[in-house]
């Protein structure tokens, strides 16, 4: 279930922040595959890329979310999601270093 939330609703919404300019610019949901242990304590990790630090407070993101999902009652929506997380945690990472094919 929390999984389909991130694909069918958050997928959408961060797109259209993508698609807006100056937020974000890639959004990433992985799933964990083989646990390195078993105090791991998460099974998904959502990636948001910020063009910026400062985009971290936008209002973009509830921009986004009601140009997708205009009738949808934001903080019954989170809850929903939330209730489906196995272990919700917060952190901000820096990116050292990456990786990606040529773009022409």
């Amino acid at each position: 279930e929390y999984m389909k939330a991130e694909v069918d609703t958050f997928r959408i919404i961060h797109r259209e922040r993508i698609k807006m300019g100056g937020d974000i610019s890639q959004w990433a949901c992985f799933s964990l595959m083989l646990p390195y242990d078993t105090k791991t304590g998460y099974s998904v990790l959502t990636f948001n890329f910020y063009n910026d630090l400062d985009a971290i407070t936008t209002a973009k993101y509830f921009e986004a979310l009601k140009t997708r999902f205009p009738t949808v009652d934001l903080s019954r929506l989170f809850q929903s999601v939330a209730s489906l997380r196995d272990n919700p945690r917060a952190d901000l990472w820096q990116l050292v270093s990456f990786a990606s094919p040529a773009t022409k």
